[in-house]
């Protein structure tokens, strides 16, 4: 009876890190990462590797052609931390630039762009781990 009352704490205590980050894609380079409801497509990767303090992203949209980064923010789960949002601008190919979304303490974060098309919104969510 206790090997089963451990291996549930066990199974409990996974479950809750599991979950921990909000379930973001860890970003990799050349990974397309998925809106929440799958209308998006887009590939984020860092200008630079990921650091404590300010960091720069460039962000394609990849379906549907148009759409548009509208926003971006960090938040730390582990913590309860934000950042302040950073700026946004699209450059002459489409592309965007995330820049200066400040990573201030070492360990996950959790990233949000919001994209917009048209009359619809959503979010593509991802992880970065600040050593």
């Amino acid at each position: 009876m206790k090997a089963l009352y451990l291996a549930l704490a066990l199974g409990l205590a996974n479950a809750a890190c599991a979950s921990a980050d909000g379930g973001a894609t860890t970003l990799k380079a050349d990974t397309e990462l998925a809106s929440d409801t799958g209308v998006y497509k887009v590939r984020a990767v860092p200008v630079a590797p990921v650091k404590r303090g300010a960091n720069d992203f460039s962000v394609q949209v990849v379906i549907p052609q148009g759409a548009k980064v509208v926003g971006a923010t960090a938040f730390m789960p582990a913590h309860g931390h934000s950042s302040d949002p950073p700026s946004i601008t699209q450059a002459a190919d489409g592309s965007f630039r995330v820049d200066h979304l400040v990573l201030f303490m070492g360990g996950r974060w959790e990233i949000t762009l919001s994209v917009a098309g048209g009359a619809k919104e959503d979010q593509v969510r991802f992880g970065v781990d600040v050593p």
